[in-house]
């Protein structure tokens, strides 16, 4: 069988779709070499100034090992024959990733799935692995790897669990072999963690070294414009799968995570209890003595500054007529947690100081 991508008559949206899609792709996953030697694409620009304040990070990261066990009970399940499928999503909750008010998540590549705010050009990849998975019986046109995905839990501790199950690699079956298969689940949490849960796997020495060598390796998440394909935030991980280094440009980890790996990207000082959200403008944003919310004049908000290592650096209280002096604080990238007196909801933003 030839595992040729095909375009289905009557289906050229999503044919275009999936053209900028590997675009993006392409950008996302550059010759390692050539990036890293002259680091000259836009987006490889623009995600260098977003962290250039000694690598501060939105994100803590953390991994650890946890059993993993198969989605039950599932929202939606994808049996049969499939490369590539487009499976759109909208969250039960509301859901903030670097900045972006995703309204659908959805799967058209891979292990990738993408958030998207409706009425924005930006963009989130959440990529457990760049790897580009298949049905494992796609030789056949065997069903064997299905795809599935539940929301779990109450609110505000709700979680969206994304499951790729038993899945191969497109890079093996286009030349005829299935011998490797992997298990991985993205999960989504209401307070804005991620989670990328790695299960049973069998990747292969020789096949681990392809899949290095095609740039599949590469786990973090990332926001990018879909109009510019620039990258405006980025997390990714590099080195050995059982204790990676987080970094703020695109590098690979150099083998397959082993079952039971979890890797967590949570905002620090941020616990279960802050979950619900609201949506304000904080501003400016990159500040300098003082900071602004724009709100409903009834609006007033309890704020809480955070270093990048989950300290609270200062307290104070804004709202649409006043200020919060910031003057003190060292040039640097701060959380700012705001909590609406009237209603209890939350929202945690990434600020700049400059001096």
């Amino acid at each position: 069988m030839s595992l040729v991508r095909k375009l289905v008559p009557g289906n050229t949206n999503q044919f275009t779709q999936d053209v900028m899609k590997k675009l993006l792709l392409l950008t996302l996953l550059p010759a390692m070499s050539f990036a890293q030697a002259q680091k000259s694409p836009s987006w490889l620009k623009a995600a260098d100034a977003t962290a250039s304040n000694n690598k501060a990070f939105v994100y803590v990261f953390s991994n650890f090992s946890s059993a993993y066990s198969d989605l039950t009970n599932q929202d939606f399940v994808l049996n049969g024959d499939w490369d590539d499928p487009y499976i759109p999503v909208a969250p039960a909750f509301p859901l903030t990733t670097l900045g972006v008010s995703v309204d659908t998540v959805y799967m058209d590549f891979g292990s990738f799935l993408f958030g998207k705010s409706n009425g924005s050009s930006d963009e989130v990849v959440y990529s457990a692995m760049s790897a580009d998975l298949v049905n494992l019986g796609g030789l056949t046109g065997t069903g064997l790897s299905p795809i599935s995905y539940v929301t779990e839990g109450t609110a505000p501790n709700r979680i969206f669990k994304f499951e790729w199950k038993n899945a191969g690699f497109y890079d093996e079956l286009a030349y005829g072999t299935n011998n490797n298969y992997i298990n991985l689940q993205t999960w989504l949490y209401e307070n804005g963690t991620i989670e990328y849960h790695f299960g049973p796997n069998m990747v292969s020495a020789d096949f681990n070294d392809s899949l290095y060598f095609y740039e599949s390796l590469i786990s973090g998440v990332a926001k990018y414009n879909s109009s510019t394909f620039d990258i405006e935030d980025i997390h990714m991980l590099e080195g050995n799968p059982a204790s990676p280094t987080m970094i703020d440009s695109v590098d690979q980890l150099t083998s397959w995570p082993a079952n039971g790996t979890v890797y967590q990207f949570a905002l620090p000082g941020v616990g279960i209890e802050d979950q619900q959200t609201i949506t304000v403008k904080l501003y400016p944003n990159p500040a300098i003595n003082e900071l602004r919310v724009q709100a409903e004049p009834n609006q007033v908000f309890d704020v809480v500054l955070l270093d990048m290592s989950g300290q609270i650096v200062k307290r104070g209280e804004l709202s649409s007529q006043t200020a919060l002096s910031i003057a003190e604080l060292p040039a640097g990238v701060y959380l700012t947690k705001l909590v609406e007196r009237g209603s209890g909801q939350t929202q945690t933003l990434r600020l700049v100081i400059q001096q």
